[in-house]
């Protein structure tokens, strides 16, 4: 009888820690890339690193990971001096800004394509949060934890931002 009640005990204390534990994947707002706190940190971290009037054609913001929404990665895409050029910030493991570099293929074809740019501070990061609104509504009821991994902008030759 001692064996059932020490297995009973054992059982209740595992299921009340399982019970009682708090969501390990929970980001602070301020790093979330689907809130818009953490939007605008974002931003003035993506603007200060690559400063505020870098013309871009393509920006693109990650998270850590398919289940989690930390900001972990910027990059951007942009042309200098006719040379297509990528440069990044990585959060994770450590905070670091790797050097421009440019794009293994320099093709004239790709590149009449990539044209159009527009200042770092003139993305609208915060609208982020409102796109995500509106996809967590179309997603069903019974899938409660959507994580935005990827974001990017594109710049088409007319200066449209998509």
């Amino acid at each position: 009888m001692n064996f059932v009640k020490t297995t009973s005990c054992i059982l209740a204390i595992m299921l009340a820690s399982l019970f009682s534990c708090t969501d390990t994947k929970k980001v602070d707002d301020s790093k979330s890339i689907k809130t818009v706190n953490g939007l605008k940190s974002v931003k003035d971290k993506v603007v200060g690193e690559f400063g505020a009037d870098k013309l871009v054609y393509s920006t693109t913001i990650m998270a850590k990971d398919h289940m989690n929404d930390e900001f972990m990665y910027a990059g951007i895409s942009f042309l200098e001096n006719g040379i297509d050029m990528t440069q990044d910030l990585t959060m994770l493991p450590e905070e670091k800004t790797n050097p421009a570099k440019s794009k293994t293929l320099q093709n004239t074809i790709i590149l009449k394509n990539k044209q159009g740019a527009v200042a770092l501070k003139d993305l609208n990061f915060e609208e982020i949060a409102s796109k995500v609104k509106q996809a967590e509504a179309m997603i069903p009821v019974d899938y409660e934890d959507f994580h935005l991994y990827r974001w990017v902008y594109s710049v088409d030759n007319d200066n449209k931002i998509t």
